[in-house]
């Protein structure tokens, strides 16, 4: 009996064990299952969006490949387009150009041309001149300005053009723009220019070992003068120029409201005192116009540019050589013919630099 109660107890305590961890477990595995099925949903709302947003942007790469693509076949067109209108711009600029040449080689119209005749007294001769200095200038500046009309004279620039005219005449024409940056005084730089024409023909023939006698009026300082040149070369030809010269310097004109000065250099077409002789000597007619006045730029990054400028315009005519010559000499004579003009580009540059 005693045995029977004793596992009777066994059992009812082993009972109260088992309930009790039954009762302690059930708490934790719900707690389990609780957070387990809330990283599950978790993860699979975060798996739907990144699905969907995968898809999403399926969509738009596409569509971001047309836009970029139709953006570069709009760039290229417009590219095109340009190319095409510069090039059409060219062909006009070519057109121009082209006329040009032409016009100066079949009617060699010379803008500057004043039709000069000096009588052989000396009072009429610097009266005829004087009668001239205005309109011979006025003409002159006009010209100069409508050339450079819209240019930047702050920039060095040099053209060239030669021709073969029809009736054997060599024909030169240059311009070129000298720019002085930071130089304010006009008219010292015109001094400059003056003195400059003065020695330039000298300058140059020594330069070919030729020699140059000039046959003046002595009116060099008047703002009207004449003179005559007569060139000997070392390959025996004879040189001959006969030119008048006006200037003038002003504050302010009715052409140009800035301190300006213009020097011009016009061939003579008669003149008893010094009468062409083709049968003997070469000729060669000038016509020049040099306008000195000061510039001012704002440059890219903001800062004022300010200096003076020279502007040269020249037309110049080697006329049909008749007298007798060899083809080499003649052939000489035309290619010595450009670099007169460049002597003044030089002298002026080398006077300058000398301050």
């Amino acid at each position: 009996m005693a045995l029977r109660k004793t596992t009777a107890a066994t059992s009812e305590s082993d009972s109260e064990t088992t309930s009790s961890t039954t009762e302690d477990t059930e708490p934790q595995t719900k707690k389990y299952r609780s957070t387990y099925y809330s990283r599950k949903s978790e993860i699979s709302t975060l798996q739907q969006e990144l699905k969907t947003l995968s898809e999403r942007l399926a969509e738009l790469q596409p569509q971001q490949y047309l836009v970029h693509r139709a953006a570069l076949q709009d760039a290229c067109t417009e590219n095109a387009v340009l190319q095409q209108d510069l090039h059409v711009s060219d062909l006009v600029l070519a057109r121009m150009q082209a006329i040009w040449s032409n016009e100066t080689a079949t009617r060699m119209r010379n803008p500057l041309e004043t039709y000069i005749r000096l009588a052989g007294d000396a009072q009429q001769r610097r009266a005829t001149l004087h009668a001239l200095h205005a309109p011979v200038l006025d003409r002159a500046l006009r010209f100069i300005l409508e050339r450079t009309r819209d240019m930047r004279l702050n920039q060095s620039q040099r053209q060239t053009h030669t021709v073969d005219a029809t009736n054997g005449d060599h024909l030169l024409v240059q311009f070129d723009v000298t720019p002085f940056p930071n130089i304010t005084n006009t008219r010292h730089v015109f001094d400059k220019i003056q003195f400059t024409v003065a020695h330039q023909e000298f300058q140059f023939w020594e330069h070919l070992n030729a020699t140059a006698v000039c046959d003046s009026d002595g009116m060099e300082n008047e703002l009207a003068s004449h003179a005559r040149f007569l060139i000997a070369t070392p390959f025996g030809v004879e040189i001959e120029q006969n030119v008048a010269r006006f200037w003038r310097f002003a504050e302010s004109s009715e052409h140009l409201s800035e301190p300006h000065g213009i020097y011009v250099i016009e061939f003579i077409d008669d003149d008893p005192t010094y009468s062409f002789q083709p049968d003997r000597r070469v000729r060669i007619d000038i016509s020049c116009v040099i306008l000195c006045r000061p510039y001012r730029y704002i440059s890219a990054d903001g800062t004022l540019e300010e200096g003076v400028s020279i502007v040269r315009w020249t037309f110049s005519r080697l006329h049909r050589i008749q007298c007798e010559l060899a083809p080499q000499v003649k052939q000489d004579l035309v290619d010595m013919f450009p670099r007169w003009g460049e002597v003044f580009r030089q002298s002026i540059r080398r006077y300058m630099a000398k301050e």
